[in-house]
């Protein structure tokens, strides 16, 4: 793992009605923000995982078994897979649907849509439709904290906290970094504790804020891990811990791998 200071580069967004969370963004840490850069050989392992989804969430539950979500309109769904890797169960979003990020709130799946101002709420079990809300906002990320507020990003620099039980806003955070700058593109959630992990859309990075304030306590850089076959499209893009087994796993959209990580590596980068 090494250090570098850099500006982070403006990528120009393709067509929204082509790839989702595809907003420009605008603003971007301070030039002189400080970021953890890890390459593949950092990962304690990689492994294979389908490249048939264009990731938007990742995460596991307590047993273990991961959930992954895809997007794009015509193909969007929702697969369960055990620790192995084998499907236990898959649900496939209506056409007119374009998933995006998921969590799991208890033994149910909240999945966000991009632009159809609905979340889907799924059986942890076996990924049965139970019902749906609501959303005012663009669905882009979401995650679930131990404080009960199912989190939202929307692309913008806030993240909305919900009660899960009503899709009622509680309360929210702006996204700033050390310098109070705002920080736009906010996709793909995941809760830790008293942080969230979030990627940036079209950047090569995981930032890591402090859910009660919104400030960016940590910068890493894993564009080391982007194939060299990926476009724009095809970017860094599903954050999920492992709790059991003290790792995050990172991957993107149609990518071939998983890579994973030792959690407190990361989390100790400065």
């Amino acid at each position: 793992m090494k250090l570098r200071r850099s500006a982070l580069l403006l990528v120009a967004a393709l067509p929204l009605s082509l790839i989702g969370c595809a907003e420009q963004v605008d603003e971007h840490p301070a030039e002189d923000s400080t970021e953890a850069v890890f390459t593949e050989d950092d990962a304690k392992r990689v492994e294979d995982r389908s490249q048939e989804l264009f990731t938007q969430g990742l995460e596991f539950a307590e047993d273990g078994s991961l959930f992954h979500s895809g997007g794009r309109y015509g193909e969007s769904r929702v697969v369960k897979t055990d620790p192995s890797g084998a499907v236990i169960a898959e649900y496939e979003l209506p056409d007119e649907h374009f998933a995006e990020g998921l969590t799991v709130v208890d033994d149910e799946v909240y999945l966000l849509t991009w632009r159809e101002n609905v979340v889907h709420v799924l059986s942890a079990d076996d990924l049965t439709p139970l019902r749906t809300f609501p959303l005012e906002t663009e669905g882009w990320g979401t995650c679930y904290s131990d404080d009960g507020q199912l989190w939202v990003s929307d692309g913008t620099a806030e993240v909305r906290g919900y009660d899960p039980a009503s899709m009622i806003e509680q309360t929210s955070r702006t996204i700033v970094d050390g310098g109070g700058d705002e920080i736009e593109g906010i996709n793909e959630l995941e809760c830790i504790g008293d942080e969230i992990w979030a990627n940036l859309w079209q950047e090569e990075l995981v930032i890591v804020f402090d859910r009660g304030t919104g400030e960016i306590v940590r910068m890493l850089d894993f564009s080391d891990l982007t194939p060299e076959w990926a476009g724009n499209n095809e970017v860094l893009n599903g954050i999920a811990f492992d709790a059991e087994a003290d790792e995050i796993w990172l991957t993107g959209k149609l990518w071939e791998h998983f890579f994973i990580f030792d959690y407190a590596e990361l989390r100790g980068a400065e």
